[in-house]
């Protein structure tokens, strides 16, 4: 199907799959709670807004740089960087979510994930191969204390290493969305 298919209701078409598009990207964003939104009970819950908050500015941005006739021809080359840094970025989100969070069972009837971090104390180190135990083993027995296996330091580069990931992963794969949208609406105009 074409844009001329559509006759007079092309623009219109294209406008409103653009809009509804977008939109549900936003929504997607904006509701949270989904289960790869990060997981650690001690960090906040802004960053999905954050993350819609920018989705939404950089979406207005492009879709009002490509109202001018002519002004498109870059849509599907942006839209596959952005598709790729989704991809490459969820990949790297999970492997961190895997390799820098354990969980937290100090309370059995609500287990919460908690993220540790980046280096291990030596002292901790040593605990867990005289005891052939892993991390998660080691914690159990400290009481869930992050601070007792990482430095305090590593810690906090890994909680920013993670929330970064997520702005990324959700802002490029929202606007990617958006993106894909206008060149659809592009296509029928």
């Amino acid at each position: 199907m074409t844009g001329a298919d559509l006759g007079p209701f092309a623009g219109l078409v294209g406008t409103a799959g653009c809009a509804i598009s977008a939109g549900a990207a936003l929504f997607a964003t904006w509701s949270g709670g989904a289960d790869w939104a990060p997981q650690d009970a001690d960090m906040l819950k802004g960053p999905g807004r954050i993350a819609g908050l920018a989705s939404t500015a950089l979406i207005v941005v492009l879709w009002a740089g490509t109202r001018p006739p002519g002004s498109y021809p870059y849509l599907p080359a942006l839209a596959l960087v952005l598709v790729l840094l989704t991809f490459a970025t969820f990949v790297a989100y999970q492997l961190m979510t895997l390799k820098l969070t354990f969980t937290d069972c100090s309370d059995p009837k609500n287990p919460r994930k908690r993220t540790g971090g980046f280096r291990m104390l030596e002292s901790a180190r040593k605990t867990m191969a005289e005891k052939q135990e892993t991390p998660q083993m080691f914690l159990a027995g400290a009481a869930y204390n992050p601070e007792e296996a990482w430095t305090p330091g590593s810690i906090a580069q890994a909680r920013v290493a993670l929330l970064l990931a997520f702005l990324i992963l959700v802002v490029s794969g929202t606007v990617a969305l958006a993106t894909v949208a206008l060149v659809a609406e592009k296509a029928l105009v």
